[in-house]
Parts: C-alpha cells; structure tokens; sequence
C-alpha cells in the first residue's frame, strides 16, 4: 500500500506591498511574499526557485524569512539549484521550511543588495516572482516521504523596484514656528522642510549622494495675499542664496497677476543647476525653505475673516507616473540618474499651519 500523499498550495500573500527604493549594501525590505498552504500532512519545501525581470546585476541574494521571525531560514542564489530553471534558487535539505498539515505560512523575500563596488547598477528595474510555465516550488511530504511538485495556475510577481546607491529616508517638517502662529507679514520663510540621506558604502567614483532638482511646493493660503513673482527657494545654512520659483494654478495654469491668494502650487525648478545647495551627503540632512513676500496676512479680517498659510509636499510617493513633486539625483563624480518619486510612508508632510 501507498502512503497518503499531502498537497502544497503556493499563492500571492494579500498583504501589500509598495514599490521600494533598494539601496546598494543593503537588505532591503519585503518585495515579494507568498503563501504556503499544507494539507494531509506537514510538507517540507526543498526548493524555491525564483525569476526577476531578466539580468539583473544588482541582486547578490533573496534572502527567505518566514512571517514575524527576523533569522532567515533560507537563501536563494544564482545557480542555487544547479542547471535547474530559475534566476536564483533556495535548496533546502534539512527541514527549513515546514508547512504543517491545514496551516498557512507566510514567506517574505527581501533582496540582498550589492554596492557599486560590487558590481551594482543606479536606476535597474527589480522584479521577483515565481513562473509557472516549469516547477518553481518541490517539496516532500514529511511523514510519507512522497516527492511534490506544485503547478501554479498563473505566474506570481512582486511590484517593481528600484535599485539606487543613496536614498531619501526621511522628509519632516523644520519650521520652529507652532501651529496657530499668527501669519508673518513682509519676506518670510513659510515652509520648512528637513531631507535626510541614508548612510551607504557606495563608494565607486565617489560617494553617491542626494541631489535635489525639482520641488513643487502646495500652499494654501486661504485669505493671504503674497506678491506672486517672490516665492523663493533655499538652502537654510545660506539664506543669501536663493532661487526663484513659479506659482500655479490648481489646474497647472502659471499664475500671472501681481498677488497670489487661496490655494495654489509652488514650483521650484533648476534647482541643481543653481548657485542654491541642494546635495544631501550619505547619513547627513539638509533644511530646505520656500520664501514669500506676504503682503497682506489677512484680506478678509475687515469682514471677520480668518486666513491660513500652509505650505505641503505632496503626492511625491507616486511610483511610474509623470510627477514633478520631488525630483531628484542619485549622484557620484560618474553616475546622475534621476528619479521623480521618493519611497516614504507618507503621502504629505505638511510645514507650520499660521493662522490670523
């Protein structure tokens, strides 16, 4: 007689997850998971085999961890499982992977990454998943000793990623002033940001660091009129240099008239071709500022009007869109690739709020 042989289902985990930035000589979080699901007996996983999008050079490693534990119980590597199908495979003989009878496990893939010493490219697409057209999944059942393949229905992939060599961590606001401060009159900083850089051994041709290029500022200013042609941008370690910037309407339209009020954006371009300093060293921030002329701190109090001034970064988040919220540089003495979105947990970060 044949000893009762278990099965082993392998689907895309719905939790979610976002496109990331994978800094070089990093681990960097989860851009795949999966799920495994036993039944009849606990099934022991021997091999994992996984694709990206083609050659990518950025990658050392997928290194697997099971929900909620921190040690890696397995690794997938280029030529894992011998001349087998597959860009980088995990082969696990002894027990590292067991799926009991009639549970779920939850398996997190988070990639090794190489610096640019060790080969590492800026801007490379990155993309994991597993294929169904061959057997991406083997195990065996742990009390029958049956060999398993699993046949997936379709194919499973993670989002896409990026590999880059610095990275913005962190976007806060910096602006000393509280919440409920009357609103200033006459040139006046309205928004103040802080940018941090992570730290990184990226060294090849330089230390890669941040440069920003493009920040498009929304401000609200609802009953405050400022001079529309003296918006400016700088650095606040040198207020004596600043940079232009350009109002616009809600719906894109360049604002023209001599004073501005309600709410509107604020587009600062051209700012790495400018005399302002906006690179941020590896494990170092920078305070940035967007200036005004307020000419009148409230058009509306002659009627009992309030007014507001807040100025916001926005939407800079957004992965493969046409955004010019954020743009910025991974840069070294050879390398100057460019990105428009910033990966961060946050959609907003919003300065001081005055009111009047």
């Amino acid at each position: 007689s044949f000893a009762s042989m278990g099965s082993l289902f392998v689907t895309k985990d719905s939790t979610p997850l976002r496109h990331r930035q994978l800094l070089g000589g990093t681990l960097a979080e989860a851009i795949l998971r999966l799920e495994f699901h036993a039944e009849d007996e606990d099934i022991d996983v021997t091999d994992i085999r996984l694709d990206t999008n083609g050659d990518v050079s950025s990658v050392d490693r997928f290194e697997l961890y099971r929900e909620g534990e921190s040690t890696k119980f397995a690794e997938a590597i280029k030529g894992g499982c011998q001349s087998d199908p597959g860009d980088y495979c995990a082969n696990m003989e002894n027990a590292q992977l067991i799926i009991p009878r009639g549970y779920d496990v939850d398996v997190i893939v988070r990639p090794r990454m190489k610096t640019d010493e060790q080969g590492g490219v800026s801007g490379e697409v990155v993309r994991v998943g597993l294929e169904s057209s061959y057997t991406s999944v083997e195990a065996r059942g742990d009390s029958s000793g049956n060999n398993l393949t699993v046949a997936l229905l379709s194919d499973i992939w993670g989002k896409d990623n990026v590999s880059v060599h610095s990275k913005i961590t962190s976007i806060r606001n910096a602006n000393p002033d509280a919440n409920g401060t009357a609103v200033p009159t006459g040139v006046s900083p309205i928004g103040q940001f802080k940018f941090s850089a992570a730290g990184h051994n990226d060294s090849k041709n330089g230390d890669n660091d941040v440069l920003i290029k493009t920040i498009r500022f929304d401000v609200n200013g609802t009953n405050v009129a400022i001079n529309a042609s003296s918006f400016k941008f700088y650095n606040k370690a040198d207020q004596t240099v600043t940079h232009s910037c350009q109002p616009f309407y809600i719906g894109g339209q360049p604002f023209t008239s001599d004073n501005i009020s309600g709410v509107y954006s604020v587009l600062c371009t051209g700012i790495d071709s400018s005399a302002v300093d906006s690179e941020i060293d590896d494990g170092r921030d920078i305070t940035l500022v967007l200036q005004a002329d307020i000419v009148s701190p409230n058009i509306a109090a002659s009627n009992g009007g309030i007014s507001v001034l807040q100025a916001a970064l926005t939407k800079f988040d957004m992965y493969d869109t046409d955004n010019d919220n954020i743009i910025w540089a991974d840069k070294d003495q050879s390398t100057d690739q460019t990105f428009n979105w910033v990966e961060y947990p946050e959609t907003s970060v919003k300065s001081t709020s005055y009111n009047s």
